[in-house]
């Protein structure tokens, strides 16, 4: 939990949990719990016999990942690394979908179909791609140790970083090549600072209070789910990743007739 003191006032007109326990996170040693464990969930209130409020406020930043092979094994390892220390989220750290309703991937299965909120792989569990022993336990990625097609495949995700620490991806290894894009750098690096449409939207801040979450609703950037004793906020994938940025990219990507740019295209 944040060493930071909570304080919480009435609000005129609203029903307040009487009595509740209120937990609050936000630090690099939170990485994996708003990455992996609530995946971008940002506040849950919750009724019962413990009355409960958890806050835990994220940065949401979409990024795109670009495989490139021409002939044999193909693969690209990266790690996450968060106030300048490498994470270790578990066997996972992210889930990926396909871009491209007509690209193929290299074992010439549809994108789309391949590729849906797919997990990637720990870097400790390789079949065949080469990754040095001091980078593999905090290494994640693909690997397609019997290639049928060749060219380049692309894959997005969403990570969830703690708002008070600069989060960055970085490419270990990639065969034959591979790269991030991203709005805030690419190529092997790339930082996870959310999306600036979010920022803006909080007057140049992220999200500080339960009344900026509420803003995010009203926008659809943060969808409400739950029941009458629960309700979960949580970051909108859809609106996160249909930013200005992430929809040229794609539509670059899906359009592309250069080989260095155009993905491969589905039999």
């Amino acid at each position: 939990p944040a060493e930071e003191a909570v304080h919480t006032v009435e609000i005129p007109g609203s029903t307040p949990v009487q009595n509740g326990v209120i937990e609050v996170f936000d630090k690099s040693n939170d990485f994996k719990r708003l990455n992996v464990d609530r995946r971008g969930t940002i506040l849950e209130v919750s009724r019962g016999a413990i009355n409960q409020i958890t806050y835990s406020p994220s940065k949401a930043t979409p990024l795109i990942l670009k495989m490139t092979n021409r002939n044999d094994e193909a693969w690209a390892f990266y790690s996450l690394a968060i106030g300048g220390n490498a994470a270790n989220l578990g066997p996972v750290s992210s889930k990926w979908n396909g871009i491209g309703y007509s690209c193929s991937s290299f074992d010439d299965r549809r994108m789309i179909e391949a590729f849906y909120e797919t997990p990637d792989q720990h870097g400790l569990e390789t079949k065949c791609a080469l990754l040095g022993g001091e980078i593999a336990a905090t290494s994640y990625g693909f690997e397609f140790c019997k290639p049928l097609d060749y060219g380049n495949v692309y894959l997005k995700t969403i990570y969830y970083t703690p708002q008070n620490q600069e989060s960055k991806i970085h490419l270990n290894v990639g065969n034959d090549k591979a790269s991030f894009i991203a709005q805030a750098g690419g190529g092997s690096d790339a930082l996870l600072y959310g999306v600036p449409e979010v920022s803006s939207l909080l007057d140049g801040h992220q999200v500080e209070s339960i009344g900026d979450v509420l803003k995010l609703v009203a926008k659809q950037f943060v969808c409400i789910s739950g029941t009458d004793a629960r309700a979960d906020f949580w970051w909108n994938p859809k609106k996160v990743s249909d930013t200005d940025f992430m929809k040229a990219e794609e539509l670059a990507i899906t359009t592309a007739t250069t080989p260095e740019k155009a993905c491969i295209e589905s039999k």
